[in-house]
């Protein structure tokens, strides 16, 4: 069963809270005043001894209303906790509230702040989500280039998996964005493998050549056990109703990057050192 993997305090208990002892168990104390934190995590309970945090690798999950004030009570104090610890983090930050309340302390304490601005792009890093894609396909590391953009493909159409009745739609959608950015990783240079140019691409599929397709063409030119047109094939081989009905799906989700100027170029490069996030207490907002 199930329970035999998982640690005793994630058994099921019965329909009733946790009490305080068994919450203790689950975490570690730490003094919010001191200048350095044994551990960093979210919140679980406060007394005498303290703040009690989790600090393993189990995700933690927080319910609340607008205005119940859960970033006050939690994410800002996992945070706090985070920093005195050390620990680098990853802050989503809808609202840039976070980085203003921390980002002097961070810098104060050696850390190195960068911003990922989808909103104001031009204020902050620049980041291409393809390059570690391609870099693990001319590395050799072909399934690992496949995984990287696989995961970005669930997040670009996790939505229109969920609001469609019937999730062939979502999951071939995926495919196809897949091939898109494959053919790009194996025959683009890196500059040139962005999202943008998976959008210029899927469009370019579709223009008629030679009584066919460019896509229909450029599919038949591809050997057979390549990855990309394996992706490819499920949608360029459709008939025409099936493969109309998938294209249409997956524009929506690649025209966040047609004609905004200023995103494309922030996607279109990285200026982020991620090698240096082992050297480094790093926090990205």
């Amino acid at each position: 069963p199930l329970t035999e993997y998982l640690p005793p305090f994630l058994e099921r208990q019965g329909e009733r809270f946790a009490e305080p002892e068994e919450i203790a168990a689950c975490g570690r104390w730490v003094d919010v005043h001191a200048k350095h934190a044994d551990a960093g995590g979210p919140p679980l309970l406060c007394g005498p001894q303290g703040l009690l945090v989790s600090d393993s690798d189990i995700h933690a999950l927080v319910f609340g209303s607008t205005g119940s004030m859960k970033t006050r009570r939690v994410i800002m104090i996992q945070v706090w906790t985070l920093l005195q610890h050390g620990e680098n983090m990853i802050v989503g930050d809808l609202k840039s509230e976070l980085y203003g309340c921390f980002a002097p302390e961070l810098r104060r304490r050696g850390y190195q702040v960068l911003v990922l601005n989808l909103r104001n792009p031009a204020c902050g890093s620049r980041w291409n989500p393809l390059s570690a894609a391609w870099d693990f396909w001319h590395a050799g590391h072909h399934s690992k280039a496949v995984e990287y953009i696989r995961d970005l493909a669930q997040v670009l159409f996790a939505e229109l998996s969920v609001r469609t009745k019937d999730v062939f739609w979502g999951y071939a959608a995926m495919d196809y964005f897949t091939g898109l950015a494959l053919y790009l990783c194996e025959m683009a240079p890196r500059a040139q493998t962005t999202m943008e140019n998976v959008a210029v691409l899927a469009a370019e599929m579709e223009r008629p050549a030679g009584g066919k397709t460019f896509g229909a063409l450029l599919l038949h030119s591809l050997p057979p056990e390549d990855p990309a047109g394996r992706y490819l094939a499920g949608t360029l081989d459709a008939p025409e109703g099936t493969r109309t009905s998938i294209l249409s799906e997956m524009r929506q989700p690649l025209s966040l990057f047609t004609g905004q100027d200023a995103l494309n170029d922030m996607l279109s490069d990285t200026d982020i050192d991620f090698f240096s996030l082992k050297d480094k207490p790093t926090a990205i907002f």
